[in-house]
């Protein structure tokens, strides 16, 4: 068995790619399809569309959400189903998800700022553990058995053959066992804030320009142990050698010594602790087509520098013979978590009064980030869908949205930590215009995952994998008076 790792990999523990790049205001969570925006949430989504804001002025946004998701991993192996859980759940949890927008709009020209989540922001807690945790104990279990097994046989041949017995084998027969109880469990604080300014300009009354910088930052948390009360590993069945008065159950008691001496000397609890940080820093380039007041159509495109984070590690604690497989938490170790570009095109349709039809598209090119060799098991990825905004009464807004994300990652790239499933999602929203000025935003979003496998890192072992969110969100929109 392949035992290779604890937790390499446990690099990213994303609260749904779907928050990277799209999720970035509460008008988002209301329809799902912002990207051809005419508001001031257009200062992420649609950028150039902040040049045909309706007046002029200060428009100040924001608002924060609350996202639940539930994870699921089955693995079915048979030291797992003998010794372990078959399945694993854990949650994820984001209490707080703040955004904000600003902009100043005169005439032609709008400054703008974004700030808020580019990805993560959430702490994920799987109180089981996670399966390679559990594979890698198994394993290294197995391993030192099958090790002992074959130094006792050796050490007999050695005694055999002095008195006459070469290559006689005693453990013939011998059949292997575990004994294993754990308390374990993993935690991942994440966070990428990411903070966007710049301006755009209406060159022609119909088409406008935006470029604009991005700073990111990025705060990684991980937080693992495994604390094992029995692991022993137990023989029987050794057929010994009577023709030299060695008896089978003398063969059994004396693996199960030199197994129970090995494992006692060798073995340390696991506990991992680090934090890991890094910056980057982009660009962000836009374009708004409005040929008349039914139709709006915007574009955006996004670059980012590598988004490399280097490890600060307070505590590695790991059997000798497993630290070489916690490299990727070594202090001073690196990771490249650099976001892909971003093509982004949204189209408005507000041809029937009171109606606005939305619709977007996200594309991420996801083969042209450096992997380390393994690039073909990523694909580029798509976020689509279509919204409708509805004016009930003058000062009372509904919107309905849907959207599909198609994943980025191969079964054999999906890790236990970053599922990247194809999803669906669904939502729904209100917006009230308290004052001429001020409006309240509200917004519920349901992900439904489609279920899908993934290949385990430490037992090369099929894994299914599940998962559902539920998004909640309040905000506040304060303009000019119209």
């Amino acid at each position: 068995m392949n035992f290779r790792i604890l937790t390499s990999g446990v690099s990213v523990l994303c609260l749904s790619t779907w928050c990277l790049n799209k999720n970035q205001s509460v008008e988002f969570l209301q329809s799902l399809n912002r990207n051809a925006s005419l508001e001031a949430d257009a200062a992420f989504h649609n950028p150039a569309g902040l040049a045909f804001l309706k007046a002029n002025g200060l428009y100040l946004g924001g608002g924060s959400q609350i996202i639940l998701e539930d994870r699921t991993i089955q693995e079915s192996t048979d030291l797992l189903n003998a010794y372990g859980p078959s399945q694993y759940e854990g949650a994820i949890h984001s209490w707080v998800f703040p955004t904000i927008q600003a902009v100043y709009h005169k005439d032609d020209l709008s400054l703008f700022l974004h700030g808020g989540p580019l990805g993560g922001g959430g702490v994920g807690e799987f109180d089981q553990g996670l399966p390679k945790f559990d594979n890698m104990i198994l394993g290294y279990a197995t391993q030192i058995g099958s090790t002992v097994k074959a130094m006792v046989d050796t050490s007999y041949q050695r005694q055999l053959a002095l008195g006459g017995l070469p290559g006689m084998h005693v453990t013939t027969g011998t059949v292997q066992s575990l004994q294993y109880h754990r308390d374990m469990s993993f935690t991942g604080d994440e966070m990428t804030l990411g903070g966007t300014m710049g301006a755009c300009y209406r060159i022609v009354p119909t088409v406008s320009l935006s470029a604009a910088y991005r700073f990111s930052y990025a705060r990684n948390a991980y937080q693992g142990s495994a604390k094992v009360s029995v692991l022993k590993v137990a023989y029987q069945g050794s057929q010994g050698l009577p023709l030299a008065n060695v008896s089978g159950a003398s063969v059994d008691s004396t693996l199960n010594a030199q197994a129970r001496h090995v494992m006692d000397s060798l073995w340390r609890n696991v506990d991992v602790d680090v934090v890991s940080t890094g910056v980057a820093h982009g660009v962000v380039l836009g374009a708004d087509f409005k040929p008349n007041e039914i139709w709006n159509i915007g574009v955006r495109f996004e670059w980012n520098s590598e988004l490399e984070l280097t490890n600060e590690t307070s505590t590695l604690v790991a059997p000798d013979g497993l630290v070489p497989y916690l490299a990727s938490f070594a202090d001073g170790a690196k990771t490249n978590l650099t976001e892909p570009m971003v093509l982004a095109a949204g189209v408005s349709w507000k041809g029937v009064r009171d109606l606005t039809l939305e619709s977007s598209w996200t594309y991420a090119f996801y083969e042209n980030v450096d992997r380390g060799g393994l690039e073909a098991l990523y694909h580029n990825s798509l976020f689509a869908g279509l919204g409708a905004r509805y004016q009930v009464i003058p000062n009372l807004e509904t919107s309905v949205g849907y959207a599909y994300d198609w994943a980025f990652k191969d079964n054999a790239a999906r890790e236990e930590t970053d599922f990247d499933l194809p999803t669906h999602y669904f939502s729904t929203g209100l917006g009230f215009q308290a004052t001429p000025r001020l409006k309240l935003n509200a917004g519920a979003m349901y992900g439904l995952a489609l279920d899908r496998h993934g290949i385990s890192i430490a037992s090369g072992a099929e894994q299914k994998m599940t998962s559902n969110t539920i998004d909640l969100g309040i905000g506040v929109e304060w303009s000019p008076g119209i």
